[in-house]
């Protein structure tokens, strides 16, 4: 009969790799948003693409806003897309949110060219982002509907589905910078 394992030998592998790429990870999402892409309303899909409308619009920290949206789909998923995903999932929430309001949110916004803001943006955001996916977690948000709509449809391209979804955010930031972040910055 085979000895139980050593409970904290699980949790030294995992700080010794997972940790660090998460933790790496989750910085050059939150200092992407929060120095360069928010501040200057420039909007990605998904939750943190509605987080920063919000912050632009009504000042809401994006971190908050982010980690409470992400908080029912979570609790939608866990029965459906299984604890080993979303827990990891939970853990990257958690982490973006902590290092996008506790963070780099002490850092000055970037407020030159607006093609850079979105060049330099895009690199980290698509690189952070990257090394999640990379480990086989998510970001959380519009990750989860996808592959619960996924699940239910499965004749849908993966594809087609995040374009709907992202182009929905990106409609709503188009329309909430028309209503309200042009008109509050002309004056």
């Amino acid at each position: 009969m085979k000895s139980p394992a050593n409970p904290t030998t699980g949790l030294r592998q995992y700080l010794k790799t997972e940790f660090w790429i998460e933790a790496t990870a989750a910085a050059m999402m939150a200092l992407g948003v929060q120095v360069f892409t928010a501040p200057n309303f420039i909007v990605g899909g998904g939750l943190s693409g509605i987080a920063s409308v919000l912050f632009n619009v009504f000042g809401w920290p994006i971190g908050v806003v982010t980690f409470s949206l992400n908080l029912p789909l979570l609790l939608i998923g866990w029965r459906r897309l299984g604890r080993r995903f979303l827990v990891s999932t939970l853990r990257m929430v958690a982490y973006l949110s902590l290092m996008t309001d506790g963070v780099f949110a002490r850092i000055p916004p970037y407020r030159g060219e607006p093609l850079l803001a979105a060049l330099f943006g895009g690199v980290l955001v698509g690189a952070g982002l990257g090394l999640i996916l990379m480990r086989g977690s998510s970001t959380g948000g519009t990750d989860i509907i996808v592959k619960l709509i996924q699940m239910r449809k499965p004749y849908l391209s993966l594809g087609r589905i995040v374009l709907a979804t992202d182009l929905a955010v990106v409609l709503l930031a188009v329309v909430s910078a028309l209503c309200f972040y042009l008109p509050k910055n002309q004056s």
